[in-house]
Parts: structure tokens; sequence; C-alpha cells
């Protein structure tokens, strides 16, 4: 998923997976029922490592495109 993802960043979520398999197993992985697996605890891991980085640097600039 991340490198379909990586390599497609202009595209809609939808259309960065190569075949509409791949996007439906995509969208299976982030809409799963169990209560344990969702997009939050997915990045949960991702945001850790990120403060964690962050906190050992004295100056972190956060660019932002808003254009779109």
């Amino acid at each position: 998923m991340l490198r379909s993802r990586w390599e497609r960043p202009g595209q809609s979520y939808y259309r960065s997976f190569a075949s509409s398999a791949e996007s439906k197993r995509a969208y299976e992985l982030l809409e799963n029922p169990r209560p344990e697996i969702h997009l939050a605890s997915l990045l949960a891991p991702h945001q850790q490592q990120t403060a964690r980085r962050m906190a050992a640097e004295a100056v972190v600039l956060l660019a932002q495109d808003t254009t779109g």
C-alpha cells in the first residue's frame, strides 16, 4: 500500500493503486471491522517515531502545502 501511494502521490487514494482489486484490499484494511485495527492504530507507531525524532532536534521545520 505504501509503495503504491509513494509512487503516485498526486493521484486520489483509489487511483494510486495499480488495479481495482488492490484498491479494494486497501480500503478493506482501513475499514477493518476488528476494533484493534483502524487508521489511528496503523498511524500510531509512525506518529510516535516522528515525535521521538523531532524531540532530538533543536529546531524542526514543518512544511505544509495547502495548494490543491
